[in-house]
């Protein structure tokens, strides 16, 4: 049985309301030592060109952000921004969520939808 889940939309940035979703990763997760487990949805959104004055420092021509989203654990700590040169750059940055899901699962045990252990 599954426990009650709590989903956080945890938007800090206005462009992220509008954002396009290009990719998903469904995992599950339980607290270490406990066996209920909950939905963890993890969204890449489309790379974006910067913009003067939408955010706090100075960059080049084309220098990108590209958003990530961790919904279902209780905390907005994981979701950020990558910056690169490039949308490419970018992009690239906050697909590569498995030093992140490391980082989680100090705390969580993750699964893949169909039970097995996402790291084993």
């Amino acid at each position: 049985m599954r426990q009650q889940c709590r989903l956080i939309n945890s938007y800090r940035y206005e462009l992220a309301m509008s954002r396009e979703v290009i990719a998903i990763r469904e995992l599950e997760y339980a607290a270490k030592g406990k066996e209920a487990r909950c939905r963890l949805t993890i969204k890449v959104f489309k790379p974006y060109l910067l913009q003067q004055g939408k955010v706090p420092f100075s960059f080049s021509p084309g220098t990108s952000g590209c958003e990530l989203k961790f919904e279902g654990l209780d905390t907005k700590r994981f979701d950020t921004v990558f910056y690169g040169a490039d949308m490419l750059q970018a992009l690239q940055f906050a697909a590569d969520v498995e030093p992140i899901l490391k980082r989680i699962s100090q705390d969580y045990d993750l699964y893949f939808e169909t039970g097995e252990p996402y790291f084993e």
